[in-house]
């Protein structure tokens, strides 16, 4: 019996494999958001840290000027470094968008190929039961050929 071959074997492979290769681009664009949300929750929380203390030197009976504005200065720059953080999820955000568009294509690539194999696999199969069902027809009227010619 014959064996199915997928003239396009090797394109289906190689579009897998340039799937998978996105795949992992995603995945790896996925964790760096997640760093930038974890380093901005500790920035905020170093935020709130430095506003409890501010409000703890205002309120406490005597003012002590240079602490309080050195507090102040550290929030504020703590609110530069959550806008730089929040730029940086936004170009994040925006690559996402893109290697999920492009993984999306390659995904329909793919599975069109596959589609075709499947299709391809089940015409081979159909012509091989048809060839074999000839081959045994003609074996049985070979055997029995002499009961027909008398």
């Amino acid at each position: 019996m014959a064996r199915f071959t997928f003239r396009l074997e090797s394109v289906l492979s190689y579009r897998r494999g340039l799937r998978d290769q996105v795949q992992q681009v995603l995945a790896r664009l996925l964790r760096e958001d997640e760093e930038w949300v974890e380093k901005a929750a500790a920035v905020e929380a170093r935020k709130a840290e430095m506003m409890d203390e501010l409000k703890q030197i205002v309120s406490a009976g005597r003012l002590d000027v240079d602490r309080a504005a050195m507090r102040r200065y550290h929030a504020g720059v703590m609110a530069v470094e959550l806008q730089v953080i929040a730029q940086q999820r936004e170009v994040v955000a925006q690559n996402l968008k893109r290697v999920r568009e492009v993984l999306a294509k390659m995904e329909q690539d793919v599975r069109l190929l596959e589609k075709l194999k499947e299709k391809q696999l089940a015409e081979f199969n159909a012509a091989e039961e048809r060839r074999a069902g000839r081959e045994r027809e003609e074996a049985w009227l070979g055997a029995h050929w002499g009961e027909f010619a008398e």
